[in-house]
């Protein structure tokens, strides 16, 4: 299947769930949100966990963020991140630091490689939330804007008397 039919695919699940326009916009606010994040190893857990106690549609938020968060435009997620972060921390995460880190790894023992890839690690996820929360927190909120507009619409026309 090709990449169009598969994104045509899930937009077509989308315009067929049923709901409140706010739960589902909600839905939809919510997988943009968290696709956009850098939680790649938790984001289906997140958009549960996220989406059942705000009674936002599950569904929604699955097919969105899935849509958002593919493999395509993963990369460009995460460099924004990283960009967005690095500007917010100033400069927590550089190249130098990393290469610099890269030529004490090929120097020292396994332990204290270990040690630099930790303090590293946990700079680099501080800031790649940073920096997703400060992309994704305005994304999920235009998307939830956009797709309560567009469910409110589809409700009042299905709900409308012809003639």
């Amino acid at each position: 299947m090709s990449l169009y039919r598969r994104l045509r695919y899930q937009v077509l699940r989308l315009r067929k769930l049923s709901g409140s326009p706010h739960s589902l916009a909600l839905g939809c606010g919510i997988g943009v949100f968290l696709g956009i994040m850098p939680v790649l190893p938790l984001r289906s857990v997140l958009i549960f966990l996220v989406s059942i106690p705000a009674r936002a549609n599950v569904v929604a938020a699955i097919v969105v963020g899935t849509v958002i968060a593919n493999p395509f435009v993963l990369v460009v997620w995460y460099s924004a991140a990283l960009t967005c972060g690095n500007l917010l921390v100033e400069d927590a995460v550089t190249w130098e630091r990393v290469s610099g880190m890269l030529d004490s790894i090929k120097q020292t023992g396994f332990t204290d490689s270990l040690s630099l890839v930790a303090t590293i690690g946990w700079d680099m996820v501080f800031v790649l939330l940073a920096g997703g929360l400060l992309i994704a927190l305005p994304a999920g909120v235009a998307s939830y804007l956009v797709a309560l507009r567009y469910f409110s619409r589809r409700l009042q026309a299905a709900t409308a008397e012809p003639g």
